[in-house]
């Protein structure tokens, strides 16, 4: 089985589970010089990490490189505000202290 059919098959499972959260998404690339490994995080609401995956590619907002997801509730979701569904680099991330 493909990657690609992988992922959807995943994303189905998790759209029809109908269990919307938020999805806080880190990028990296490893391939990049240290220091510069670290792309962003994208926050999106979604039905689970496939799901976020394939919202971020088809928003364009996706900057490639390997992903780390964690599932947020919607209550703790929230606190994001209108930083969701986009790419946030390192130091907007520390100015708005999410890390």
């Amino acid at each position: 089985m493909n990657r690609a059919k992988i992922i959807a098959d995943a994303r189905a499972k998790e759209i029809y589970a109908d269990n919307r959260q938020y999805v806080w998404m880190s990028f990296c690339d490893r391939d990049m010089p240290a220091g510069e490994q670290f792309l962003g995080v994208i926050i999106t609401k979604a039905y689970g990490p496939a799901d976020a995956m394939c919202k971020t590619h088809e928003l364009g907002i996706n900057p490639g490189g390997e992903i780390q997801s964690y599932a947020c509730s919607l209550a703790y979701g929230k606190r994001y505000g209108g930083n969701t569904d986009r790419l946030i680099r390192e130091a907007e991330l520390q100015e708005l202290n999410y890390i």
